[in-house]
């Protein structure tokens, strides 16, 4: 055979090989394996029971309470701000390695390893224990230091995550001002103006009062829960020493502000609120029995918050106090007309006055509706003339059976509310115009229309 046909022939047979083998993943390239990221600590934070916490300046114990931290030193029972321990401590699991450094060949004094600038020491439910300290920033790479526990290498990781581990030693304590249970709260006393207003939980109904001497005026109890709640959210901005401003520098000897909290065991907490701080009109100078031997500062909208507690500022919004299913029997006096309704049944009304007609079912439960969420805007210091009630827009009368149970005058407009007055507790209050709007009625508003069944 001739030479050049054999050349040939092996030539494309060579071809044809590489070809299949290609086809058939003869050459393929192995796919690099991804490289394993290594985390600084890996834990579930739920498992962590303790920590300690060593900033330069202080150590701090801390002890979980199912989802809170509360100290164990160096303030023992004081609750911790959970809510920056748990940040630190979540971040502590997100950090990556980036190099290590065997031990041997390094010094911990010159990295600030030897006395760490923020070092953790977890303790897990199961017994096990886990740490880390931070040490000096490295100016070429931009890195931090970084040791755990024990282990046989220095670590480098990057400063990405550093700022939500620098927290000021103090941002782990707690920033409440009272630390009494707010649903536990049984009383409390607002001084402001020379003037003092004392508030209490009736223990029967469990409704706040305001106390005019032996006189309880009702006020609505979810502003007082949510303004005692304030004083348990993150109200401190800083603690300072006390020696570091005098009384006539804070006017804590005579606070602008002063509450004063009590529970049912009888505990108490005090709050003081005192002068602007120089420089800086929106913080003040205060104090708590929370932190006894340090001075605060809050921010100064806690005043306008503290005011909401004047009792003329919340009075209790559910005006019509009773069981509004009771009522069998109503009387609307209007000025220019007058009607009269009565139950015979739980679904059967009937209108008395002006004439007797069948009522419609679901107007009169509007009209119950509404008197069973009327809603005040402000309670009047006491009753006074002028007002209109001699002449009142509506007289509203509710009884179950011979019984008075409610008793409602609506008078003139003040300013762009209505005066409204509880003839039983003998207390006036301006509402919203619309509370009337809703109780004005005519006999065809509330009279049934008669159906007609023809049969052919």
């Amino acid at each position: 055979m001739n030479w050049k046909i054999l050349l040939v022939i092996l030539l494309v047979m060579t071809g044809a090989g590489v070809y299949l083998a290609r086809q058939m993943g003869g050459f393929k390239k192995e796919e690099p394996q991804p490289k394993q990221i290594e985390k600084l600590l890996t834990f579930d934070l739920a498992t962590v029971d303790r920590a300690q916490i060593s900033f330069m300046d202080t150590t701090y114990q801390l002890e979980r309470h199912f989802d809170e931290w509360r100290i164990a030193q160096p303030y023992p029972g004081e609750q911790a701000d959970s809510l920056t321990v748990n940040n630190m401590l979540r971040t502590l699991t997100k950090i990556s390695v980036i190099r290590k450094i065997p031990l041997d060949s390094i010094s911990l004094a010159q990295v600030n390893l030897d006395n760490p600038v923020l070092s953790f020491e977890l303790h897990f439910l199961d017994g096990s224990t886990q740490g880390v300290s931070f040490g000096a920033l490295n100016p070429t790479t931009d890195n931090l230091y970084v040791r755990r526990t024990s282990a046989d290498s220095v670590l480098m990781v990057s400063k990405i995550l550093g700022p939500s581990l620098a927290v000021n030693s103090r941002m782990i304590r707690s920033k409440q001002l009272i630390n009494l249970p707010v649903l536990r709260v049984s009383a409390l006393e607002l001084e402001h103006d020379g003037r003092s207003d004392r508030l209490a939980v009736d223990p029967q109904s469990g409704g706040w009062n305001a106390l005019d001497g032996s006189v309880a005026h009702p006020v609505d109890k979810l502003i007082v829960l949510t303004v005692l709640e304030r004083l348990h959210l993150g109200q401190v901005r800083e603690f300072h020493a006390p020696e570091e401003a005098g009384m006539p520098v804070t006017g804590l000897d005579r606070p602008v502000r002063r509450v004063s909290v009590e529970d049912l065991d009888g505990k108490r907490n005090e709050v003081r609120l005192g002068r602007p701080v120089a420089g800086r009109d929106y913080l003040l100078w205060a104090s708590s029995t929370v932190y006894p031997n340090e001075l605060l500062m809050v921010d100064s909208l806690l005043v306008s918050q503290l005011d909401r507690l004047r009792p003329e500022r919340i009075p209790y919004v559910r005006l019509a106090q009773l069981d509004i299913h009771t009522v069998d029997r109503m009387l609307l006096q209007y000025r220019a007309n007058e009607l009269e309704l009565k139950a015979d049944s739980d679904t059967l009304w009937r209108i008395l006055l002006p004439r007797e007609h069948k009522a419609r079912l679901w107007q009169v439960e509007r009209i119950l509706a509404e008197v069973d969420t009327m809603n005040a805007l402000t309670v009047l210091q006491q009753q006074a003339n002028g007002r209109g009630f001699e002449d009142p827009q509506l007289d509203l009368s509710l009884f179950s059976g011979d019984s008075l149970v409610g008793h409602f005058l609506v008078g003139d407009y003040a300013g762009m509310d209505i005066y409204f007055r509880d003839v039983l507790l003998r207390t006036d209050y301006t509402i919203p115009p619309r509370t009337l709007e809703r109780l004005s009625w005519t006999f065809d508003d509330l009279a049934d229309v008669p159906v007609r069944h023809v049969v052919q």
